[in-house]
């Protein structure tokens, strides 16, 4: 997953080519702010899955819990 401030494009090619060279069954991009239109468009050509805000607190959920052991 790729981590920036602002939602563009600008990262999401490297994620792509780094996604395709590990041949990674999924390729997210975590992203807390807004995203913009043109990475969205780029995401959904490319296969790549933005997490945001709630999606991010249900994939770290797992974590917390086995914290708690």
């Amino acid at each position: 997953a790729a981590l920036a401030r602002r939602g563009n494009v600008a990262g999401l090619p490297a994620l792509h080519a780094a996604c395709e060279a590990l041949e990674a069954q999924q390729c997210l991009y975590v992203k807390l702010g807004e995203v913009t239109e043109t990475a969205q468009d780029f995401a959904r050509q490319h296969a790549i899955r933005f997490v945001q805000h709630q999606d991010l607190a249900k994939l770290l959920g797992p974590l917390k819990a086995q914290g708690k052991g």
